[in-house]
């Protein structure tokens, strides 16, 4: 190309963003694994989600399964994606927040499944509570290390 590179990057975009190529690749090959298991995951949950809406009937194990493998299929936890959005305000907090949401789907699954027990489903509801008021708190706040820390005592003293 002219510019002295074989990708056709200019060096102004490079500039720009403030990565360069071994920065990329690093990042890339941090990721693959991690990246590869999360478009399984995420796929089976497209898959749950299209036999659903295909029946054209609410099932609810579907609907939590494939909101389950959204968030856990997390895309959002990968230092590449990181990389393309350099002092970012918000996503950080949404990277922070996601850790707290994605142990509602699998609460939800297990009632609507009929695994939980009276007694257990309040407190599995009051558990989904908790981290869901964290999750909320960690958009408005940012991250804190107290959040982690009462989201394991939420877990720990869950039945």
């Amino acid at each position: 190309m002219g510019s002295g590179n074989d990708l056709g990057i200019s060096s102004h975009v490079r500039a720009r963003s403030g990565n360069d190529g071994n920065q990329v690749l690093k990042a890339f090959r941090h990721d693959a694994p991690s990246l590869f298991f999360g478009a399984v995951i995420v796929t089976m949950g497209l898959d749950a989600a299209a036999f659903c809406a295909l029946r054209r009937k609410y099932d609810p194990l579907l609907i939590y399964l494939a909101l389950l493998a959204r968030l856990y299929g997390r895309w959002v936890k990968s230092d590449l994606l990181s990389l393309t959005m350099p002092g970012s305000y918000f996503f950080p907090r949404l990277r922070s927040a996601i850790d707290f949401v994605i142990p509602i789907p699998p609460f939800l699954f297990l009632d609507a499944g009929g695994f939980l027990h009276r007694r257990t489903r309040n407190a599995t509801y009051v558990l989904a509570i908790g981290t869901g008021l964290l999750a909320l708190a960690t958009l408005a706040l940012g991250p804190r290390d107290l959040f982690y820390r009462d989201n394991g005592v939420l877990k720990s003293s869950s039945p």
